[in-house]
Protein backbone atom coordinates (compact mmCIF):
# COMPACT_ATOMS: atom_id res chain seq x y z
CA UNK A 1 0.00 0.00 0.00
CA UNK A 2 1.46 3.48 -1.00
CA UNK A 3 2.28 5.69 1.78
CA UNK A 4 0.04 8.40 0.89
CA UNK A 5 -2.97 5.60 1.07
CA UNK A 6 -1.77 4.93 4.41
CA UNK A 7 -1.77 8.18 5.38
CA UNK A 8 -5.26 8.71 4.47
CA UNK A 9 -6.72 5.49 5.75
CA UNK A 10 -4.78 6.44 8.90
CA UNK A 11 -6.33 10.02 9.00
CA UNK A 12 -10.11 8.41 8.37
CA UNK A 13 -9.24 5.77 11.68
CA UNK A 14 -8.53 8.70 13.70
CA UNK A 15 -11.02 10.79 12.74
CA UNK A 16 -13.96 8.35 13.53
CA UNK A 17 -11.59 7.90 16.85
CA UNK A 18 -11.86 10.92 17.58
CA UNK A 19 -15.58 11.81 16.71
CA UNK A 20 -16.71 8.29 19.04
CA UNK A 21 -14.45 10.25 21.91
CA UNK A 22 -16.45 13.40 21.37
CA UNK A 23 -19.33 11.37 21.35
CA UNK A 24 -18.48 9.45 24.19
CA UNK A 25 -17.88 12.56 26.64
CA UNK A 26 -20.66 14.09 25.60
CA UNK A 27 -22.98 11.17 26.45
CA UNK A 28 -21.25 11.06 29.28
CA UNK A 29 -21.53 14.78 30.37
CA UNK A 30 -25.35 14.61 29.99
CA UNK A 31 -25.74 11.65 32.12
CA UNK A 32 -23.89 13.52 34.26
CA UNK A 33 -25.65 16.54 34.20
CA UNK A 34 -29.06 14.66 35.19
CA UNK A 35 -27.54 12.57 37.89
CA UNK A 36 -26.47 16.37 39.41
CA UNK A 37 -29.78 17.70 38.69
CA UNK A 38 -31.79 14.58 40.25
CA UNK A 39 -29.53 14.79 43.62
CA UNK A 40 -30.81 18.41 43.38
CA UNK A 41 -34.33 18.05 43.18
CA UNK A 42 -34.11 14.76 45.96
CA UNK A 43 -32.53 17.53 48.20
CA UNK A 44 -34.85 20.02 47.55
CA UNK A 45 -37.38 17.51 48.61
CA UNK A 46 -36.06 17.14 52.17
CA UNK A 47 -36.42 20.74 52.47
CA UNK A 48 -39.71 21.29 51.39
CA UNK A 49 -40.52 18.30 54.16
CA UNK A 50 -38.78 20.23 56.82
CA UNK A 51 -40.36 23.42 55.71
CA UNK A 52 -44.14 22.01 56.02
CA UNK A 53 -43.01 19.91 59.16
CA UNK A 54 -42.04 23.50 60.87
CA UNK A 55 -45.12 24.84 59.25
CA UNK A 56 -47.29 22.16 60.55
CA UNK A 57 -45.96 22.36 64.29
CA UNK A 58 -46.70 26.34 64.24
CA UNK A 59 -49.80 25.41 63.44
CA UNK A 60 -50.25 23.06 65.96
CA UNK A 61 -48.83 25.56 68.70
CA UNK A 62 -51.67 28.49 67.65
CA UNK A 63 -54.26 26.21 66.80
CA UNK A 64 -54.06 22.72 69.29
CA UNK A 65 -54.69 20.52 66.72
CA UNK A 66 -53.31 19.32 63.15
CA UNK A 67 -55.06 20.61 59.85
CA UNK A 68 -57.67 18.24 58.77
CA UNK A 69 -57.50 17.24 54.94
CA UNK A 70 -58.96 20.25 52.54
CA UNK A 71 -58.41 18.41 49.22
CA UNK A 72 -58.67 14.61 49.85
CA UNK A 73 -57.56 13.05 46.08
CA UNK A 74 -56.34 9.47 46.92
CA UNK A 75 -58.17 7.60 49.82
CA UNK A 76 -58.39 10.65 52.01
CA UNK A 77 -54.71 12.12 51.77
CA UNK A 78 -53.96 15.28 50.55
CA UNK A 79 -51.07 15.50 47.79
CA UNK A 80 -49.04 17.34 45.93
CA UNK A 81 -50.25 15.92 42.77
CA UNK A 82 -53.30 16.80 41.37
CA UNK A 83 -54.90 14.81 38.82
CA UNK A 84 -56.78 15.92 35.39
CA UNK A 85 -55.33 19.59 36.09
CA UNK A 86 -57.14 19.70 39.38
CA UNK A 87 -56.49 23.38 41.47
CA UNK A 88 -53.48 23.07 43.75
CA UNK A 89 -54.91 22.66 47.28
CA UNK A 90 -51.89 20.93 49.37
CA UNK A 91 -52.29 21.23 52.75
CA UNK A 92 -54.35 24.56 52.22
CA UNK A 93 -54.89 25.58 55.91
CA UNK A 94 -51.07 26.14 56.26
CA UNK A 95 -51.24 29.20 53.61
CA UNK A 96 -55.14 30.57 55.18
CA UNK A 97 -53.19 30.66 58.34
CA UNK A 98 -50.29 32.85 56.86
CA UNK A 99 -47.81 30.04 57.96
CA UNK A 100 -46.38 29.39 54.66
CA UNK A 101 -46.16 32.29 51.97
CA UNK A 102 -45.83 29.44 48.79
CA UNK A 103 -47.20 25.40 49.39
CA UNK A 104 -43.96 23.27 48.53
CA UNK A 105 -44.43 20.57 45.85
CA UNK A 106 -42.48 18.50 44.70
CA UNK A 107 -40.03 19.32 41.79
CA UNK A 108 -41.18 16.36 39.28
CA UNK A 109 -44.83 16.47 40.70
CA UNK A 110 -46.25 13.30 39.22
CA UNK A 111 -48.08 10.44 39.67
CA UNK A 112 -44.48 8.58 40.99
CA UNK A 113 -43.48 11.48 42.92
CA UNK A 114 -45.10 13.94 44.65
CA UNK A 115 -45.90 14.90 48.77
CA UNK A 116 -48.76 13.63 50.66
CA UNK A 117 -50.53 14.90 54.06
CA UNK A 118 -53.17 13.08 56.28
CA UNK A 119 -54.35 13.57 59.67
CA UNK A 120 -55.35 10.65 61.74
CA UNK A 121 -57.70 10.28 64.57
CA UNK A 122 -57.02 9.10 67.68
CA UNK A 123 -56.56 5.09 67.77
CA UNK A 124 -56.19 4.80 64.25
CA UNK A 125 -54.52 1.77 63.34
CA UNK A 126 -53.80 1.12 67.37
CA UNK A 127 -52.19 4.45 67.97
CA UNK A 128 -53.61 6.04 71.01
CA UNK A 129 -53.22 9.59 70.20
CA UNK A 130 -54.16 11.60 67.04
CA UNK A 131 -51.59 11.96 64.99
CA UNK A 132 -50.60 13.46 60.79
CA UNK A 133 -48.28 11.48 58.48
CA UNK A 134 -46.63 13.44 55.72
CA UNK A 135 -44.26 11.94 52.88
CA UNK A 136 -42.88 12.38 50.00
CA UNK A 137 -43.60 9.12 48.29
CA UNK A 138 -40.22 8.88 45.95
CA UNK A 139 -37.07 10.16 45.60
CA UNK A 140 -35.01 9.86 42.20
CA UNK A 141 -31.70 8.38 44.27
CA UNK A 142 -31.55 5.20 46.39
CA UNK A 143 -31.91 7.04 50.03
CA UNK A 144 -30.86 5.55 53.71
CA UNK A 145 -32.58 7.39 55.64
CA UNK A 146 -36.61 6.38 55.42
CA UNK A 147 -37.99 8.87 58.45
CA UNK A 148 -40.23 7.52 60.73
CA UNK A 149 -43.62 6.07 60.99
CA UNK A 150 -46.12 3.69 61.95
CA UNK A 151 -48.60 2.13 64.49
CA UNK A 152 -49.30 -1.12 65.74
CA UNK A 153 -51.25 -2.01 62.56
CA UNK A 154 -49.55 -0.06 59.64
CA UNK A 155 -46.59 1.02 58.46
CA UNK A 156 -46.26 3.91 56.49
CA UNK A 157 -42.87 3.69 55.86
CA UNK A 158 -43.84 0.66 53.51
CA UNK A 159 -46.24 2.28 51.80
CA UNK A 160 -43.12 5.03 50.70
CA UNK A 161 -39.99 2.44 50.00
CA UNK A 162 -37.75 4.67 48.48
CA UNK A 163 -39.37 7.98 49.56
CA UNK A 164 -39.55 10.07 53.62
CA UNK A 165 -42.22 9.45 56.31
CA UNK A 166 -43.00 11.95 58.90
CA UNK A 167 -45.26 10.94 61.73
CA UNK A 168 -46.25 13.50 64.42
CA UNK A 169 -48.34 12.99 67.36
CA UNK A 170 -50.91 15.35 68.55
Amino acid sequence: MPIAQKKSANFKIQKVFNLTLILFLITLSIISFNTIRSKIRDIKRKADIKQLQTALSVYQSIFNRFPEVTDPDFSGWDTTYEPLNSEFNFINTLAKADLIDQMPKDPVNSARYYYRYKKFPENSFGCKKAFYILQIMNFENKIDDQGWGGCPERNFINEAPNGFTVQIFE
